[in-house]
């Protein structure tokens, strides 16, 4: 009973024992000279192996054509290689998620300030309405619309059927600070009107 018993276990160990790891068969010698083989990478050789060990060269490719090393080193690459995947995989993963609580904490410092962000005042006239006046210029509001659309489809991508509109702002008090931001037809009916208005 006892003999089944150990017979199994020893069946179990030699099916979970990876390709690298010491062989049934093998000396401890062999096994110590594998493991340089093994770590010399992609360039090891067996005459590297002997002059590193200063054992004869013969020796060397005898243990290795026995013990399979060329196949056991090539299994151990795979191995490194995609353990080094998974990490560098996990790594992303943890960098993404640092840039995206930075992003939130950034995003909501933003919101904190569009919210303290004025973009009109009001003018007091005496003997007239409060009217309400720009504090930017129709470039500069264009600009942060601009600024919020980019933000947008940085985030949510662009819609494949999506259009492009050109629109055109008119705002009843201009400012002469920017006539210069203004269009040729915006200006001509602007003149128009203060010459209609003089008459």
């Amino acid at each position: 009973m006892n003999s089944i018993v150990m017979s199994s276990a020893s069946t179990v160990e030699s099916a979970t024992r990876q390709p690298w790891q010491r062989l049934e068969q093998e000396s401890s010698k062999a096994l110590a000279a594998f493991v340089v083989f093994r770590d010399l990478g992609p360039a090891r050789t067996y005459e590297k192996v002997s002059r590193m060990l200063q054992k004869s060269e013969p020796l060397i490719a005898r243990w290795g054509k026995r013990h399979n090393w060329h196949h056991r080193a090539a299994d151990w690459d795979e191995f490194n290689d995609q353990e080094m995947q998974r990490e560098l995989r996990s790594r992303r993963v943890r960098a993404r998620k640092r840039a995206l609580d930075i992003a939130d904490e950034l995003d909501q410092k933003l919101a904190d300030a569009v919210h303290m962000l004025k973009v009109g005042k009001i003018v007091k006239v005496e003997g007239q309405p409060d009217e309400s006046e720009l504090t930017i210029s129709p470039t500069e509001l264009a600009r942060l619309f601009e600024v919020s659309q980019n933000i947008q489809h940085r985030i949510l991508g662009k819609d494949e059927d999506e259009e492009i509109y050109e629109f055109h702002l008119h705002f009843n008090a201009p400012d002469p600070a920017y006539e210069h931001e203004q269009p040729e037809a915006v200006l001509a009916a602007r003149k128009k009107a203060r010459e209609e208005q003089r008459d």
